[in-house]
């Protein structure tokens, strides 16, 4: 984990000089509204924020401090390579620190926040939550619920857009996409267990509300609601997806990119053209409107699929982080492994064995594979099926 490269004074000086200009154009409120932002890059934050304050512009104006904002002060921003995919990594605990400094003297001052919740640090965002509410601060949470493969095309493409013009664009590597996608959820879940938030808001991947409301402490529905929302893609997203990837493709090869970036785009292209083609509908849509891209579309897809067939046999958990699909894999063979426990000892392996090779198959044609069980009339069970 990268250390801090500021002193406790420096944090205090550069918070201060933003957190005064931010504190003056706004106003004092007895009763504050701090909102929490939820998403990772690509999910549309930026048009919650829009809507957000414009809301509290209304109600006398507010105090931000979004990650890449708070960034964009480090004294060392200009040395920073941002075309690494690592810059979240190298400046996580700056901008940490400078953020928590904004926030308290914010709430010193009595201010509306919108803040960008630290996803990389979902503990970090839990106690930010109980201390404003401690405070007299209404919390409320705004969750945009996107799927992760769209929204790191988005991302992506912003990227190449930026790159092409000549700007300084701030790349972000698929890795650090993915963790941000998963502490989103377990941010959102900790604050809603805990009911350290007043109010709770999820929106879908278009920007429209699909859940507004008082999380209940111990209960889970809008964390729920996100996460299924999140895992929903439509036959038109899985073209526009692969399109998306298409797009970015072309521009990099446009410009000349180097090998090395193009290496690094290559899994979220295949992983793009497996999606789609695990979709029937999907797949002879592409395929109708790119019918010379038939062989190419198809080629992607099965190297993704190798890909997550060799990771499954070689039992690598720590892939899932970069190749989601794995996760119900491993977890379907834990719930395997429980079902073959009530079998005899030699029956039992001879069935994770053959549920292993079924589910491996699965992941390598991309096709679903069906829960199992163990049937057999006799007390101790004898024979394993899979079921079919």
């Amino acid at each position: 984990m990268a250390k801090s490269r500021l002193s406790p004074n420096e944090i205090h000086t550069i918070a201060t000089a933003y957190a005064e200009l931010e504190i003056y154009t706004s106003e004092r409120s007895d009763k504050p509204t701090a909102v929490l932002l939820l998403g990772q890059e690509g999910a549309g934050r930026h048009a919650l924020i829009s809507e957000v304050g414009h809301n509290l512009n209304q109600q006398g104006g507010y105090v931000s401090a979004n990650k890449e904002t708070v960034r964009q002060l480090l004294p060392y921003y200009d040395e920073l390579k941002r075309d690494q995919g690592n810059i979240d990594a190298v400046t996580r605990e700056d901008v940490k620190l400078l953020s928590r400094e904004i926030h308290h003297q914010a709430l010193e001052s009595k201010r509306n926040l919108v803040i960008e919740a630290a996803q990389h640090d979902t503990s970090e965002s839990l106690h930010l939550a109980k201390s404003l509410k401690a405070a007299g601060y209404h919390v409320e949470v705004h969750a945009a619920a996107v799927n992760d493969q769209i929204s790191y095309a988005r991302a992506a493409l912003n990227y190449e857009k930026q790159v092409s013009s000549g700007h300084p664009g701030t790349y972000v590597s698929a890795g650090e996409h993915g963790r941000n996608f998963a502490d989103a959820s377990e941010t959102l879940r900790r604050i809603e267990y805990a009911g350290a938030a007043d109010r709770i808001v999820v929106y879908n991947r278009l920007s429209d509300p699909i859940l507004d409301r008082k999380p209940e402490p111990g209960q889970l529905t809008a964390s729920e609601t996100f996460d299924r929302a999140r895992g929903q893609l439509s036959e038109y997203e899985r073209v526009n997806l692969v399109e998306t990837w298409d797009a970015v493709v072309e521009s990099m090869q446009k410009r000349g990119a180097p090998n090395a970036e193009m290496d690094r785009v290559t899994e979220s292209v295949e992983r793009a053209h497996y999606t789609m083609r695990r979709s029937e509908p999907a797949r002879e849509s592409y395929e109708f409107q790119n019918p010379t891209e038939t062989n190419r579309s198809r080629e992607l897809s099965e190297n993704y699929g190798a890909k997550l067939a060799h990771s499954f046999r070689e039992d690598r958990r720590a892939d899932a982080a970069i190749r989601p699909e794995l996760v119900n894999a491993f977890a379907q063979m834990a719930q395997a492994a429980r079902v073959a426990e009530q079998a005899e000892a030699q029956v039992g392996q001879k069935f994770l064995e053959a549920y292993s090779k079924r589910v491996a198959a699965g992941l390598e044609a991309g096709t679903d594979y069906k829960p199992v069980v163990i049937r057999d009339s006799s007390e101790k069970p004898k024979t394993a099926e899979l079921e079919r």
